[in-house]
């Protein structure tokens, strides 16, 4: 099974599904699925803390959590946990981003937090449905300091195993934010895509790990393709009605240009002509799936992880061609090829 990554495939700017004002609806009736979606406001515990005493408590009655997610080398007294917690309650920027995560989250009129938790619950109940036996894990909010106080060096905008997802709610703020990761790690392009409605079908990507079965074997670009296809065809299985664009994580323009059916084909003919589909070149894998403003080597109108876009087309014709496969044997269908040749996809 390959490892779908968190930041490589985070998606995420919203407009409507399919481009459309046609509302969307969930025909699935999930009223009687017995699920219940467990949230815990870390940030919440954390900025509450009053001394040192109360932030090792804390640390304490979530050992187990924190033990499995901060990854922060340990080399002297002042690196632990408990420390740098210390130090992030009494920072005065920390506590100005508290605030602010605050207001976009939880705002009475305006908060974005109480529909990521349906979407949260929607969304599970969706997979509770399709597999019967999934254990929704528990969902954990916090803040980090876009990173700073936990886990470096790596990203910490979501973590996430079977028991559990922890959520950096400050990565998530979106649009008017004071506070950003530098450019040089985190360019704007990517940035942008950082919203609350990126965090569920970010998280649903990686569930989809569990049940996409793929040939570890098959290196080839387009074996690459179809599995992250099928990625993208379990999240919109189990959130209907999320856009085109939160999924994929384009915008308006680039879908716009993804759409045009001049540049749509030039796309696709390129990719034939240099024959890369079935080429097993790390390099190549790199420039149709790995994240890039544009794709230089076909044109400025061709967005960066086009193979992953791509292969969610290649899925969605091999559905139309095949009404009657459940998502189920869809996803346990290993053979990347036999999805391709079967689809009949030819660009459009």
């Amino acid at each position: 099974m390959r490892k779908l990554f968190l930041f490589f495939l985070l998606g995420l700017a919203a407009c409507g599904n399919q481009q459309t004002n046609t509302p969307c609806q969930d025909d699935l009736d999930i009223s009687k699925i017995e699920l219940k979606v467990e949230v815990i406001r870390l940030e919440d515990e954390l900025f509450a803390c009053k001394s040192k005493q109360d932030i090792k408590l804390f640390v304490a009655k979530y050992d187990t959590l924190f033990r499995r997610y901060d990854r922060y080398p340990i080399n002297k007294p002042q690196d632990s946990l408990a420390s740098r917690l210390w130090d992030m309650v009494q920072n005065k920027f920390i506590d100005t981003l508290y605030k602010d995560v605050k207001i976009r989250f939880d705002d009475a009129k305006r908060g974005k937090w109480q529909q990521v938790a349906a979407d949260f619950e929607r969304a599970f109940k969706h997979i509770k449905h399709a597999y019967p036996t999934f254990q929704a894990p528990k969902i954990y909010t916090t803040i980090t300091g876009l990173g700073s106080f936990w886990g470096a060096p790596r990203s910490t905008d979501i973590y996430m195993d079977k028991q559990a997802i922890i959520v950096s709610l400050d990565f998530y703020y979106g649009k008017g934010a004071r506070y950003r990761p530098p450019v040089e790690k985190t360019p704007a392009y990517i940035w942008n895509r950082f919203v609350a409605e990126a965090i569920v079908p970010t998280c649903l990507l990686n569930i989809s790990n569990l049940y996409n079965a793929t040939d570890n074997k098959d290196k080839t670009l387009i074996a690459k393709m179809v599995d992250f296809g099928k990625a993208y065809t379990f999240v919109r299985h189990m959130m209907p009605c999320l856009p085109d664009s939160t999924l994929a994580g384009y915008t308006k323009s680039e879908l716009a240009n993804l759409n045009d059916k001049e540049n749509k084909e030039y796309i696709w003919s390129y990719m034939i002509e240099k024959k890369v589909l079935f080429s097993d070149s790390p390099r190549i894998e790199a420039t149709y799936m790995g994240e890039s403003p544009y794709i230089a080597e076909i044109n400025k109108k061709c967005p960066g992880r086009i193979g992953c876009w791509i292969g969610w087309k290649i899925l969605q014709k091999y559905q139309k061609k095949n009404p009657q496969i459940s998502i189920q044997a869809l996803m346990s269908k290993k053979n990347a090829r036999e999805i391709f040749e079967g689809s009949g996809f030819n660009g459009n």
